[in-house]
């Protein structure tokens, strides 16, 4: 389904700049997943930036992207956060590359891979000052497909910079009552930093794939 839901297109932008866009067709998979998202991983060139638009549309026929984009992150800021979720409201969803400076960057996507989403956690028990660890570990659960969304741009022909993130649908999210937002999902074999959650062991906690943060198996 993803595969027949995202293409690479060539978009006229503001300045009368051209470039590619990854055009996603959100109709079809909003059912199908619970969480959409773009999630950066390198840049391949420290000296220059790379700024990442997301344009939306709510037409249902043939795409025509807006003039002005919803989201604009520059790339500073994207290392900080990791993780843009895409919205799934919308029916179709572009994203495109930009550098400081310069034009739209090309773009390819790699192969869709799928795997398990995953938690690193920590069960703590507060106290009046700070708190004790009570268990630890990794929870396995809902189903991951992502591929490698590379935004190139040659500056001469010696030299070109390169940035990758990664494109990532999930299903099956850890329940509403566990309070985790996407920094803290990761996801096995894609290599983007995962924090640990904390979870307090006076709260109530539904179970996700027969996992509960207060009923830890050691």
């Amino acid at each position: 389904m993803i595969n027949n839901s995202i293409k690479i297109v060539k978009e006229n932008f503001k300045e009368g700049l051209k470039g590619d866009s990854l055009l996603i067709d959100i109709s079809k998979i909003r059912d199908e997943f619970d969480y959409a998202g773009l999630w950066y991983a390198k840049d391949g060139n420290e000296d220059t930036f790379i700024t990442t638009e997301i344009y939306c549309s709510d037409v249902k026929e043939k795409p025509l992207k807006p003039d002005d984009h919803d989201a604009e992150i520059k790339e500073n800021s994207f290392k900080q956060v990791n993780r843009i979720e895409i919205s799934r409201a919308n029916n179709w969803v572009w994203i495109a590359a930009k550098v400081e400076g310069g034009n739209y960057c090309n773009m390819k996507t790699g192969q869709i891979k799928q795997n398990k989403l995953y938690i690193n956690f920590k069960v703590i028990h507060n106290k009046t000052f700070g708190f004790d660890i009570v268990n630890k570990g990794i929870f396995k659960g809902g189903t991951a497909y992502f591929l490698d969304l590379i935004s190139s741009y040659k500056i001469s022909e010696e030299n070109a910079i390169q940035s990758i993130m990664f494109l990532v649908f999930i299903k099956d999210l850890p329940p509403a009552d566990w309070n985790i937002d996407d920094n803290y999902y990761g996801v096995e074999n894609l290599p983007v930093f995962t924090p640990i959650f904390k979870f307090a062991d006076d709260k109530k906690y539904s179970d996700w794939f027969s996992q509960n943060p207060l009923n830890v198996q050691n």
